[in-house]
C-alpha cells in the first residue's frame, strides 16, 4: 500500500478527532466514556507541566547569563516543534518551560510563585476538563438509560 501524503494523514486524524468528540469513541478503540485515553492524557499533561516547571525553576535558580536563556528557549521551541505530533503529551513541558523561563528571567526570586501558579492552574484545568468531559456525560448517560424496573 502506498504511503499517504502528510496532508491526507492529518485530515484523517482531524476527522477521527471530530468523530471521537461526537460519538465518544473511535472504532476499534476503548471508549472515551470509560476514561482510559482521556485519563492517560490528563496525567500526561500534569506530569509534562511539572517537568517543564522544574526545569525552568532549576534554570532560574542557576541564574545563567542571557545567552544561555536564549539557547535554552531555542532548544525548547525546537523540542516542542519536533514532538508536536507525539502520541505522548509532551508539548506542555516545553511551553511551560518557555513561559516560566521568560517570566523568571527578570525576577528569579519568583520561582516558587510561578511554579505553583502554573502547576495549580493546570491541575484546575485538568479537573474541569475531566469533570465536564468524562463525569457529566457518564451521569447524563445513566439518567437517559431507562431503568430495568420500568420496562
Amino acid at each position: 500500500m502506498a504511503e499517504q501524503h502528510p496532508r491526507v494523514a492529518h485530515q484523517q486524524r482531524t476527522h477521527d478527532v471530530v468523530r471521537r468528540t461526537r460519538h465518544g469513541r473511535l472504532p476499534g478503540r476503548r471508549s472515551v466514556e470509560r476514561g482510559g485515553y482521556a485519563t492517560l492524557r490528563s496525567v500526561g499533561r500534569i506530569v509534562s507541566v511539572v517537568v517543564g516547571a522544574f526545569l525552568a525553576a532549576g534554570m532560574a535558580a542557576a541564574e545563567p547569563a542571557a545567552g544561555w536563556y536564549a539557547v535554552a528557549i531555542a532548544v525548547a521551541v525546537v523540542g516542542a516543534a519536533a514532538t508536536r505530533e507525539s502520541r505522548w503529551y509532551v508539548t506542555p513541558a516545553f511551553t511551560t518551560f518557555i513561559a516560566i523561563s521568560l517570566l523568571l528571567y527578570g525576577h528569579p526570586h519568583d520561582v516558587a510563585y510561578r511554579f505553583d501558579q502554573r502547576v495549580v492552574e493546570t491541575l484546575v484545568g485538568v479537573g474541569i476538563a475531566y469533570c465536564f468531559g468524562l463525569l457529566v456525560p457518564r451521569v447524563q448517560a445513566r439518567l437517559r438509560r431507562p431503568s430495568r424496573q420500568e420496562s
